[in-house]
């Protein structure tokens, strides 16, 4: 189910029309504009994390680096279809006949973005998903004569990426949640 979910959400968003420049656009001013402050990321990632906190379980978080590589990693709980759903789209927190908590302060759905500030390359392991949002992916490079300014929603478009794909510095505890950052020179 996962790996079809990822495959839906990547036929579905990874459509190349009319609307695709105007949302990928967008997505870059809002991020740039929202998350103005370069450190932003890492306090985002926290609160996510303490979002998904267990009930008695004290929130663990851990930072590494390799390479070019920023991995953070929680213990909370691991990504379910709504959450693939909601770090898939911007501003639309959904839950699947559940209320949407308000008491979580990511349930507005748009901090996990600010992790694009920092990196065109984001992957995501939690429990049976393994995906990634690329700014280089090659579909989004092979529309760039169609599109000269380059632009495609990518922030939204998950990618199913196989964690046996992934190079060896990509290796993570996948008893937690795993978000790795292909971080920018000069990040």
């Amino acid at each position: 189910m996962p790996m079809k979910h990822i495959q839906q959400l990547f036929a579905t968003r990874g459509k190349d029309d009319a609307n695709s420049t105007t949302l990928a656009n967008t997505l870059d001013k809002d991020i740039q504009t929202v998350f103005n402050s370069i450190e932003k990321f890492i306090f985002e990632l926290l609160q996510n994390a303490d979002d998904a906190g267990l009930p008695d379980t004290p929130v663990d978080v851990s930072f590494a680096v390799k390479e070019n590589l920023l991995i953070f990693s929680h213990n909370g709980k691991h990504f379910d279809f709504d959450d693939v759903e909601a770090i898939s789209d911007n501003a639309q927190r959904r839950k699947r006949g559940k209320e949407i908590d308000t008491e979580k302060t990511g349930y507005k759905g748009i901090g996990f973005k600010s992790v694009f500030v920092v990196a065109d390359s984001v992957h995501i392991i939690s429990g049976p998903y393994s995906f990634r949002f690329d700014k280089n992916f090659p579909k989004w490079q092979e529309h760039a004569p169609d599109n000269p300014d380059g632009n495609y929603p990518w922030q939204i478009v998950p990618i199913l990426t196989p964690p046996e794909e992934l190079p060896p510095a990509m290796l993570v505890d996948t008893a937690k949640v795993n978000f790795i950052l292909a971080l920018r020179a000069g990040v």
